[in-house]
């Protein structure tokens, strides 16, 4: 199918009024995952922050991207690097995080496998950007799980144990990760 008949395809069964494509693909992309087809998406994303008419400048500043070893951190990660951004990549997976860095070609990206999860984690690698940068500009997370299991089967209901190991990754690695980085990021001057 040629990529304007998709964009068409999409606009007319995903679209709603007031929605943007980006929206419309999010909703055709959660049905796909409902449906247990996973599909890999490039994600272009605007860089430029704009509050009362300032623009954050990303080039020559560091970031922190946690699951930066695939899917949308990998992608987030590409962003950054092609706005000439510093990359912290973090994953728990040391070895995709590699294979992400070698594809990214940045000169000035360090990989460092944390768990989200763990204070003493997450405070490591805080300290490890601040060695490498000098300080951290901003936090992209994007570390998540989320495994198939459906709320009853044949094999009784979800399993508590993942539910929760979801939530922590999801919920507490994120917030863990933002507060820890927002405690570094206090120093920085206004730019």
């Amino acid at each position: 199918m040629p990529p304007a008949l998709a964009v068409a395809a999409l606009r007319s069964r995903f679209d709603r009024p007031g929605c943007s494509l980006t929206k419309a693909l999010r909703r055709l992309l959660f049905c796909l995952d409902l449906n247990g087809i996973t599909i890999d998406v490039n994600v272009n994303v605007k860089l430029k922050t704009s509050i009362k008419g300032e623009t954050m400048q990303i080039s020559g500043k560091a970031f922190l991207v946690t699951g930066a070893a695939s899917g949308l951190g990998a992608a987030t990660a590409r962003q950054l690097a092609a706005a000439g951004a510093k990359l912290a990549l973090v994953d728990i997976n040391a070895a995709a995080l590699a294979q992400t860095q070698a594809a990214l070609g940045a000169s000035e990206a360090i990989c460092l496998s944390a768990d989200v999860t763990q204070e003493h984690s997450v405070q490591a690698t805080i300290s490890e950007v601040k060695l490498a940068f000098g300080g951290l500009w901003g936090v992209i997370n994007c570390a998540g799980i989320a495994p198939a299991e459906k709320l009853v089967g044949r094999e009784g209901p979800h399993k508590l144990e993942s539910f929760s190991r979801v939530l922590n990754v999801n919920l507490v690695g994120t917030f863990n990760v933002a507060r820890l980085a927002a405690e570094l990021m206090m120093g920085n001057e206004a730019d």
